[in-house]
């Protein structure tokens, strides 16, 4: 099967697509179609070798998929391997994709939307209305935090690091946008219900 690999730490030139063996699933694991692939953060810190836990290269990377099982739609994590045809994953890890989303949207859910969730639903309890500043609110983890909070019943107020990245988080439902440096000025002048333990980044 085919398989995006990184040869070398590098810029993107060391992903060389080429074959390499088929996945075989350990006990417990089943193999997924893959249709599309997530390229998050953690992925590119191992290509420029600046990942806490390199893996031995060559390598092939990608722990989001979505994909097919079994004619299903899926999206999920895997280890690693998801920049290939078909990965090996433990089912517990993945999800029903549903037909509305592409498998592209799919393979960018899990990581993003896991973070943000996870520290807004299990570590806080937002309020009917609650003013919940979300940082780094243009990046992956930052736009599913806008997202999540207004499900909730929040008021997600987004700050980012420029003024281009506004209309992103607005267009999300952040009922206020703000730069870094005008902060500030809106902490001071509405406090925030939930505030520094709910701020979301990296803003990328």
């Amino acid at each position: 099967m085919r398989a995006a690999v990184l040869q070398d730490v590098g810029g993107p030139e060391e992903l060389v697509v080429q074959e390499v063996p088929e996945p075989e699933a350990a006990d417990g694991q089943v193999v997924v179609d893959v249709r599309a692939a997530g390229i998050n953060f953690a992925d590119v810190l191992v290509r420029l070798g600046q990942y806490p836990q390199m893996p031995e290269l060559p390598a092939v990377l990608g722990s989001e998929i979505a994909g097919v099982l079994d004619g299903a739609r899926v999206m999920g994590f895997g280890e690693r391997g998801g920049y290939a045809e078909r990965v090996a994953v433990d089912p517990r890890w993945l999800l029903p994709l549903p037909e509305t989303a592409s498998f592209a949207e799919g393979a960018a859910f899990p990581m993003a939307f896991l973070s943000a969730w996870i520290p807004l639903t299990e570590l806080l309890r937002i309020a009917f209305r609650a003013r919940v500043l979300v940082t780094a609110a243009a990046g992956a983890v930052g736009t599913a935090a806008v997202q999540i909070i207004r499900t909730l019943n929040g008021a997600p107020v987004a700050a980012v690091g420029s003024e281009a990245k506004l209309d992103l988080p607005r267009s999300l439902g952040a009922v206020e946008c703000v730069t870094y440096e005008q902060l500030d000025d809106v902490e001071r002048s509405t406090p925030f219900s939930i505030s520094s333990a709910a701020r979301c980044s990296p803003d990328r």
